[in-house]
């Protein structure tokens, strides 16, 4: 086990300077973070990983020290961490530990195991396998996402050929719209560089609809089928519209009429308005608020009897052509049902036999 535990690895990377600021806070804070049930399990799982690793049997040591690693972080259980990856294929785990662990050796100032460290990662750096995942231009579409065994890549890693670990590794690509796409290699031997190129995405199409069922068949006998002639309809000759045709020319007729009686209403009240602002207003200029507001609305009301004889017109000119042009009902004769229109100042009668 190591003399000097550190809280994190992570801190080596940023430089020495950092770690041995952060290593100077964690050795004072450790022993208040750890339990020393913790660090008697990290201890009893390092010892039994030696013991393994005596005998050979470096696959079931190293899930112990990691584990111990995890309890109790130390320089040592770290150092022999690494050499375990080593021994198992998974050089690029390694290669990174021993870095770490020559790091946190400087910052403890061991010099001897920092050189040791430092020697084991130069002689893996030349065995390390590399993977680089490519993806052309013409592949990469708005929200493509690029995993690698679950963890996502970021665009700075595509292309980017990264030590791996020997032994299989899974790659997903997704993006919106798209199927998504997936592949599995597997990785061996030392110094090689793999590069996988991701394909074009095809394009998602929605499934089709579910299958109807057919009915199931009724388990009552099925009625007989009469075998006679169906009976003969009586078709008679369909209505004519006339008398619909009549009503909507009528109902138009009605709102012209109404239409217009408002116009006239709005006419008056113009008047009156434009009367009462005489009293206040000389022309167009008027000298007191009142007189303007008088003003104004005599304006809007100008505008409405416009509107409403403008309704007006077009409801009695389009009713009478409504009714004056509804077809015949056959049984009426054209002289008896023929309407015609009375028209009278301020009133227009229509009169016809229906």
């Amino acid at each position: 086990m190591g003399l000097t535990r550190l809280k994190g690895w992570g801190c080596v990377r940023a430089g020495a300077l950092a770690c041995v600021v952060l290593a100077m806070s964690a050795t004072t804070t450790s022993s208040f973070a750890q339990t020393a049930q913790d660090r008697a399990a990290a201890r009893d799982l390092f010892n039994e990983a030696r013991k393994l690793v005596k005998a050979g049997d470096y696959a079931s040591a190293c899930p112990k020290l990691e584990e111990s690693q995890r309890l109790d972080p130390g320089v040592g259980t770290l150092f022999n961490l690494a050499d375990c990856y080593e021994h198992t294929g998974k050089t690029a785990s390694a290669w990174s530990m021993f870095a770490d662990a020559a790091a946190a050796s400087r910052a403890s100032k061991e010099p001897e195991r920092e050189k040791a460290a430092r020697q084991r990662a130069q002689d893996i750096e030349p065995k390390l396998l590399r993977l680089s995942i490519l993806i052309p231009p013409s592949v990469e579409v708005a929200g493509i996402e690029v995993r690698r065994d679950g963890t996502v890549l970021n665009k700075p890693m595509w292309g980017q050929a990264v030590p791996v670990d020997s032994g299989e590794h899974k790659i997903q690509v997704t993006a919106p719209g798209k199927k998504p796409w997936s592949v599995t290699i597997t990785l061996s031997g030392e110094g090689k560089t793999e590069t996988v190129t991701i394909p074009s995405l095809e394009t998602e199409t929605l499934p089709p609809p579910p299958p109807v069922a057919p009915a199931a068949a009724s388990s009552s006998a099925a009625p007989p089928v009469s075998t006679s002639p169906p009976p003969a309809v009586q078709t008679s000759p369909p209505a004519g519209n006339g008398s619909n045709q009549r009503m909507i020319g009528l109902v138009a007729g009605g709102v012209g009429i109404v239409s217009l009686g408002l116009a006239g209403y709005f006419a008056y009240s113009t008047k009156s308005k434009l009367s009462d602002a005489e009293a206040y207003c000389v022309d167009t200029k008027c000298t007191d608020q009142k007189g303007v507001d008088l003003h104004d609305d005599a304006v809007k009301n100008a505008d409405m009897a416009s509107i409403f004889s403008a309704i007006g017109a077009l409801g009695l000119v389009g009713g009478a052509v409504l009714y004056l042009t509804a077809p015949s009902s056959p049984s009426t004769s054209s002289a008896s049902k023929r309407p015609f229109l009375l028209a009278g100042p301020g009133s227009i009668v229509v009169k016809g036999a229906f």
